[in-house]
């Protein structure tokens, strides 16, 4: 995920291969195999271009985070114990960006997360990663 974030592009197995290993040994079918891996649980979309598949992000790295993050609080029945020793153990930078992003939803200013503020429903349920549900899609009304 990280080679092809970085990439800001699609890339055929065979180009994130080659980048790998730049760094290190490995096989084709082993990148091969994670990539496939990630596309059946919906991280990756591909395309069939000639006879190789190009793989693209279905999510940026941001939206990436913050869906393992709704995935782990939701893991508890103690959301508020849970996220009180998560921000215990962030550091201060870390607690300075997220007053920031409070302040901003606060004021009803949109980011990537648009439906928690509009609708209450912040991701929708389903298969693979969290989509944003359809009410992103419909333009906020000006604030």
């Amino acid at each position: 995920m990280d080679r092809l974030w970085r990439a800001g592009t699609s890339a055929t197995v065979r180009e994130v291969l080659g980048n790998l290993q730049q760094e290190r040994r490995i096989a084709y079918t082993t990148v091969m195999t994670v990539m496939d891996n990630l596309h059946r649980k919906g991280w990756l979309r591909r395309e069939l271009e000639g006879r190789a598949w190009r793989y693209r992000p279905s999510a940026d790295r941001e939206e990436y985070t913050a869906t393992l993050l709704a995935e782990a609080l939701a893991s508890t029945d103690n959301h508020e114990g849970a996220l009180l020793r998560f921000v215990e153990g962030m550091s201060e930078t870390d607690v300075n960006a997220l007053d920031t992003a409070l302040h901003q939803l606060r004021q009803g200013r949109r980011g990537t997360g648009c439906c928690w503020i509009r609708c209450g429903q912040r991701w929708c349920s389903g298969p693979g990663p969290r989509r944003r549900s359809s009410c992103c899609a419909t333009p906020s009304p000006s604030r």
